[in-house]
């Protein structure tokens, strides 16, 4: 089928003859210019660029019906501007079926390019989900259902801020954290086994494939350049402690401490090989038998370890600043601990609970305040903006905490919102009330602008709302982003070099528990996530510290009971030598 356009003007014109493929029932044909000196058709091909992207940069447009008029108007392209001439046609219904491009400098007088158009491919994807995390399934169809031979296909990674691909020879760095196939492969009968290259360090990353003249986008599938979050078995933990390990920085010394069924605390180092962390006992100290929790506490720039016990005394491990613990506190029945951290000129707390109460505790083990609570554990803590009527903001000390009630045989399981002044800690109503999702952990970002990260649901299914509080309408929205289930748990984190807060939680899934990262970066407007392959670890606690001495954060996963205490670090950033499969190459 042959349609053409020209321009006319007083001078140069250009005529653009459109040849689709035989057979092919094309109803209308759209001829776009678009003018860029850097623009290229492999761009458009490929949908380097999206159409939000492309739409400023069109000088002309005509749309042509078969059999109709075949000269349209043109007016508006330059003389000497490269220039990159589509066709696209349509079927009846405005399905792109066939598409076409050629690149176009200097229009002289009397000037005409032909663009002989391929047929529209339909893609399927089948991502990774085995051993070779790095191969993708891809098929290509025609209109007709029929494969597509020898279509070329491309992709595009999206790490983390300043990573960079684990090879230079089979990928290209386009910007950071962003790096594109150096050659397309192309389909065999119409299917293609696509190997991207994934980054050179630890972190989560999305992929688009790029099948040439698709018909739409291929869907973004995300992974993780590691799966390690089996982690290694340690001694059991003791019965009844609900945080078997913590973090401990002294200096340059950065390490991670665990209890043990015999009351025994370890120091570990943690050395990283091939992306791969690793415990090594340092040195052992003893716990009080009543232990249960280890917390993180801030002294300047260290964080001492503390054993916090039922009674809500506290135990200084491996050089932490002794506890005076002055003051009433638990009476044999205290069962876990959190810490706040300062926020402003809030001072930091612990926050130890009973059955039906909370005890406030300052970083020394005194006793500060008691609360009528009854919740049955500590959630997570952390720091909140909170603007006040002209919009002037200030920090808020903020923690939650989760409640299992029965009524009538049923149990429903609630999270509160506190939040604390130096001298109290109170539950927060209004607007944050309307927001929390029953069962759902609670999140705190940190960065800039501290925000509460909360749980809830739209059109599109689970997404995460990140908050800031205010006096006179109680919460207001700053963003949102997708989750793939309720988060069981969240942890702030730097955990890419962009400075700004990452978060991280744990979700189950019928094949066990995934975990989801998401980073501050931005991938078409949404944040950069990605979600690890099912485990069957039972996760009791997730930590997020430096401990592998980069600067970054890394990730403690923790599964304690009585048996065996599961612990997995994952590095995050740290270098991973990634074996990098080369695809058969092709011409676009």
């Amino acid at each position: 089928m042959l349609v053409a356009i020209a321009a006319c003007n007083s001078a140069p014109t250009l005529s653009v003859v459109v040849q689709h493929p035989d057979g092919l029932v094309v109803a209308t044909t759209e001829v776009t210019v678009y003018e860029s000196q850097t623009l290229t058709c492999t761009d458009v091909e490929f949908g380097l660029l999206n159409a939000s992207e492309l739409q400023p940069l069109i000088t002309a447009d005509e749309m042509l019906e078969s059999g109709g008029a075949t000269t349209g108007d043109l007016d508006g392209i330059s003389r000497t501007n490269n220039k990159v001439i589509v066709a696209r046609g349509f079927d009846a219904s405005g399905t792109l079926i066939a598409a076409g491009c050629v690149q176009q400098g200097v229009v002289s007088a009397n000037t005409t390019v032909t663009i002989d158009t391929v047929v529209a491919a339909t893609v399927a994807i089948d991502p990774p989900d085995g051993s070779d995390m790095t191969a993708t399934m891809i098929s290509a169809t025609d209109p007709s259902g029929a494969l597509i031979d020898g279509r070329a296909i491309s992709w595009t990674v999206y790490g983390p801020a300043s990573s960079m691909p684990a090879s230079t020879t089979y990928a290209t760095v386009t910007s950071d954290g962003v790096w594109q196939a150096t050659s397309p492969t192309c389909t065999a009968q119409g299917i293609a086994q696509v190997h991207v290259v994934p980054p050179s360090t630890v972190g989560g990353y999305a992929v688009q494939m790029r099948v040439a003249w698709s018909t739409e986008p291929a869907p973004l599938f995300t992974n993780l350049s590691t799966s390690e979050f089996g982690g290694q078995a340690l001694a059991g933990a003791p019965s009844g402690v609900s945080k078997a390990c913590a973090i401990r920085h002294a200096g340059t010394t950065q390490r991670l401490v665990c209890v043990d069924s015999t009351n025994t605390a370890t120091d570990y180092a943690v050395t990283v090989s091939n992306g791969v962390a690793s415990l090594q006992a340092m040195g052992t100290q003893s716990a009080p038998a009543s232990t249960v929790a280890l917390i993180s506490v801030p002294n300047g720039n260290a964080l001492g370890v503390y054993a916090v016990d039922n009674n809500g005394s506290l135990t200084a491990l491996f050089g932490a600043p002794a506890a005076t613990n002055t003051g009433s506190r638990c009476l044999s029945n205290c069962t876990d601990a959190i810490v706040l951290p300062a926020c402003d000129s809030i001072t930091g707390k612990i926050v130890v609970r009973a059955p039906t109460e909370l005890h406030l505790l300052d970083y020394s083990g005194n006793f500060l305040k008691l609360a009528s609570a009854p919740f049955a554990q500590l959630d997570n803590a952390g720091c909140v903006t909170d603007l006040d009527a002209t919009g002037t903001p200030s920090l808020v000390q903020a923690f939650s905490a989760i409640a299992h009630v029965t009524t009538a045989g049923a149990t429903t399981t609630n999270v509160a919102l506190f939040a604390c002044t130096n001298t109290d800690c109170v539950q927060v109503g209004s607007g944050v009330d309307a927001s929390l999702e029953r069962g759902a952990s609670l999140g705190f970002t940190g960065g800039a602008e501290p925000r509460l990260v909360v749980p809830s649901f739209d059109a599109t299914g689970v997404v995460l709302l990140q908050l800031v509080l205010t006096s006179t309408t109680g919460v207001i929205e700053r963003a949102r982003m997708p989750a793939a289930s309720l988060p069981l748990q969240i942890v702030g984190g730097q955990f890419d070099g962009d400075g700004s807060p990452d978060l991280l939680w744990d979700v189950q899934t019928p094949k066990g528990t995934s975990f989801e990262v998401a980073y501050a970066r931005q991938v078409d407007n949404e944040p950069l996530e990605a979600l690890t392959q099912a485990t069957s670890a039972s996760v009791d606690d997730i930590l997020s510290g430096d401990l592998t001495g980069d600067g970054l954060d890394d990730v403690v996963v923790v599964a304690a009971s009585t048996l065996v205490t599961g612990v997995a670090v994952v590095p995050m950033s740290a270098p991973v030598q990634t074996t990098v499969t080369a695809d058969p190459t092709c011409s676009p």
